[in-house]
């Protein structure tokens, strides 16, 4: 998704609601990409933006293949973290979409 993110934003629209997180981005050079992941998730429903690039910062510096994302709230910060422990723990403020 981060690939069609728009230049200037890098924005990916993520949504959470009961076994999948969605992942979307809109370019309007390029198209739509969107990809639906499954998930263990039990909270309220919910639609948050994300800057891809400081998403894929987080996830590219831990090393595992499952993480925990944390929401309190669409516009605070996202705490994403190992799976396997909490030997790193990365911080992303969402944007309005």
């Amino acid at each position: 998704a981060e690939v069609m993110a728009p230049e200037k934003t890098s924005t990916v629209r993520v949504k959470l609601d009961g076994s999948s997180l969605e992942l979307t981005a809109d370019n309007p050079d390029l198209g739509v990409a969107h990809q639906e992941i499954e998930v263990n998730y039990d909270g309220d429903p919910l639609v948050a933006g994300f800057n891809a690039r400081y998403l894929i910062e987080v996830l590219e510096a831990m090393d595992t293949n499952q993480v925990y994302l944390e929401f309190q709230g669409e516009l605070d910060p996202c705490v994403l973290r190992p799976v396997d422990g909490p030997a790193y723990l990365g911080v992303v403020m969402p944007m309005r979409i």
